[in-house]
Formats: C-alpha cells, sequence, structure tokens
C-alpha cells in the first residue's frame, strides 16, 4: 500500500496531464497501480495514513500513574523507564507522549472591564544610555502600560523603576 506521498504525486502528475504510462515509468510504479490511485482519487477517496504506534504505549498505564499519582515530571519518568524497564526511548519522544496524555491546556477566561478602569502595567530593563544634561551614564526602564478595555499600549523610557513613575495621580482612600 502506498502512503500519503505516492497518492500525492500521482494526483499532481496527473494534473500536470501526464499520462498513466509515464507516471510509472517515473515513479518505478506498476500501470495498474497508478490507475488505482487515480480511480481512488477520482472517487473521492482521501489517501490512507498510516499511524506509527508508540514504543510507549505497551507502558500507558505505567506512565499514567508516574504522571498523575507519583506527580513525575517528564524528566524522571523517562529516567523510570529508561532504568526500571530498560526502554531505549529518547527524552524527547517521552515528551511528546506525555503531552498527549495531559489534559488539554488551561482554559483562559477573558475578564472585561469598562473603558477607563483597569491597566496592566511593566517595567523592562533597556541598559545604560548617555545623559546629555548631566553627562553620565544613566540607567533606563521601559515603561509599559497595557489598557485593559482596548488593549492599546503605552511605552515610555524611564530612569527609574518605581512606583512613582506610573502612579502620578494621589491615591484616594476610601
Amino acid at each position: 500500500m502506498y502512503g500519503v506521498n505516492m497518492y500525492n504525486t500521482v494526483e499532481g502528475l496527473l494534473a500536470l496531464c501526464k499520462s498513466i504510462s509515464e507516471i510509472s515509468r517515473t515513479l518505478g510504479m506498476d500501470r495498474k497501480t497508478v490507475r488505482k490511485i487515480r480511480d481512488k482519487l477520482q472517487s473521492g477517496e482521501k489517501a490512507p495514513v498510516m499511524q506509527k504506534k508508540s514504543k510507549l504505549e505497551p507502558y500507558r498505564e505505567q506512565i499514567i500513574d508516574f504522571l498523575h499519582n507519583q506527580g513525575l515530571s517528564g524528566v524522571l519518568i523517562h529516567r523510570r523507564l529508561v532504568e526500571e524497564f530498560q526502554l531505549d526511548v529518547s527524552y524527547n519522544s517521552v515528551k511528546k507522549y506525555l503531552r498527549k496524555l495531559r489534559s488539554p491546556g488551561k482554559v483562559y477566561v477573558f475578564l472585561l472591564s469598562p473603558p477607563g478602569t483597569e491597566a496592566q502595567v511593566d517595567f523592562g530593563y533597556l541598559g545604560y544610555f548617555h545623559d546629555e544634561v548631566s553627562n553620565r551614564k544613566v540607567k533606563c526602564w521601559i515603561f509599559c502600560m497595557r489598557l485593559s478595555y482596548s488593549r492599546y499600549d503605552y511605552y515610555e523610557v524611564v530612569t527609574s523603576a518605581g512606583y512613582s513613575h506610573f502612579y502620578k495621580v494621589p491615591h484616594k482612600c476610601l
């Protein structure tokens, strides 16, 4: 049975108006096989998908136990599989397999706030820059503020990453 690549290749050559004989010579396959693939493609049948079974599938229950019951990380699960079962498997294979076993990610709930009521603020270090007024190097930061309602950003270069730089309005106590 030919895979997806062969079906795509035959389909592409047929689209270029190549004859079945020419395709069979080019690909080194029998004309009857090319006809079968052509007929399957014309009938709307999809190319077969070959699923490779994972080396870790026989150890599924043990891996689930390591992951959920014992709370082991991927590195430790890999180590235990190699040491206890003498399994010849890479850490990346274990990591991919664990990704399939874990729950489908975290759910995020968007918090909507009315205009002008909330903003997210952060500072990032820029480095040292020359200040022409004092004629010396000054440590600079980037101030970033994102408005929660509109998602607009505001950036400003500042010389201090302190509270006073972004909160200039006096705080009102209730």
